[in-house]
């Protein structure tokens, strides 16, 4: 920020960072996206970052919250860039194989699916993105990069959503023979 003061003085406060999506449960709970990135030192210092987690509030009424500062961020955003994780059954953001989410006209909804409460931004609010950076890190995840390369219900492989977006880019650990980008590459 030192070498580019213009980006501390003027971009940075009009800068929106959301979670696509939250484990849920009390704020700084073990498992919270959030809280997992604050420990491993993201500091949103002059930067907007709307909580998702607030004590005392259920499961709905937190994705409601959600769903209100998504929606305000969206609408005053000039570009809404997202990176996103891959997770090995193919799930993108909290939007698992299957997920209530698939179905949601909303931004914003909230999953009782797998092994954690969710808050997750839904179909609608991904295609919202000007351009999307996805990571698919470690062994458990070639195969679900193989898939990505086929045509798969989107309720099978979450992850087929990145090509429905206007720019999505892939980045992996594992280099695929068959294609000649190494690291990374564009669907």
């Amino acid at each position: 920020i030192a070498s580019f003061p213009a980006i501390g003085t003027v971009l940075l406060p009009k800068l929106t960072c959301l979670l696509t999506d939250e484990r849920y449960g009390l704020p700084g709970h073990a498992d919270s996206n959030w809280q997992q990135l604050v420990d491993a030192g993201f500091m949103a210092r002059g930067i907007t970052f709307p909580a998702v987690l607030a004590p005392d509030m259920t499961l709905p009424d937190t994705a409601s919250q959600y769903a209100t500062a998504v929606a305000a961020a969206f609408q005053s955003a000039d570009s809404i860039i997202g990176q996103l994780g891959i997770g090995g059954d193919g799930h993108i953001a909290g939007i698992l194989p299957r997920s209530v989410a698939l179905n949601e006209d909303s931004l914003v909804v909230s999953d009782d699916a797998g092994a954690h409460q969710r808050i997750t931004m839904t179909p609608r609010a991904l295609r919202q993105m000007t351009a999307a950076y996805a990571f698919a890190y470690g062994p458990t995840k070639l195969q679900t990069l193989q898939y990505l390369r086929q045509e798969l219900p989107v309720s099978e492989q979450p992850a087929q959503l990145l090509k429905q977006l206007t720019e999505a880019h892939v980045f992996s650990d594992h280099i695929d023979p068959t294609n000649t980008t190494t690291g990374g590459g564009t669907l």
